[in-house]
């Protein structure tokens, strides 16, 4: 490798790095403005149980097996978090929030989570910011979210049923 691909590896490293903590930092700046707001301590645990893919000429995992948390911070606001077998058959682990300030009906909100998932690139962290909606009662829930496509030709529908621990 000559000297200068390697400083030129280096800086598109650095600059993807740059991107991630600017990201993080205008979400983390993003929570903190919501905490003032009404609070909202409810826990669920979600249960990842499947995907639909558009391109139905590749051969996608649609069985995501998974577990993750979703724990309110203030209203509308979320932190979630989780594992799952990706569409590839990989395991992703995400880590983000949601935010679901539009309610269409007293049990359906719709919204958006963003955060950073691994298991698709060699990037350790791919960033994510996709629209999705909640249906929740009592004590149960699912969760839609729809990843749009992106350099692969595909777009996908998540599925999560859930629980609530509180």
């Amino acid at each position: 490798m000559k000297k200068d691909d390697w400083f030129d590896q280096l800086n598109a490293h650095l600059f993807r790095i740059g991107v991630y903590v600017l990201i993080w930092l205008i979400v983390l700046a993003w929570v903190l403005h919501s905490i003032p707001a009404q609070a909202d301590d409810t826990t669920w645990l979600s249960v990842t149980v499947r995907s639909y893919h558009y391109q139905r000429k590749k051969d996608y995992n649609e069985t995501w097996h998974g577990i993750g948390i979703e724990h309110g911070i203030a209203k509308d606001t979320r932190f979630v978090g989780g594992i799952y077998e990706n569409s590839y058959g990989e395991t992703s682990v995400y880590a983000g929030a949601a935010w679901m300030p539009i309610h269409l009906m007293q049990h359906l909100h719709l919204g958006a989570q963003a955060g950073c998932v691994n298991g698709y690139e060699k990037d350790p962290c791919s960033l994510f910011l996709i629209p999705a909606l909640a249906y929740e009662r009592k004590g149960w829930g699912v969760n839609l979210g729809v990843v749009p496509s992106t350099s692969d030709p595909y777009t996908v529908i998540g599925f999560q049923l859930k629980l609530k621990l509180r």
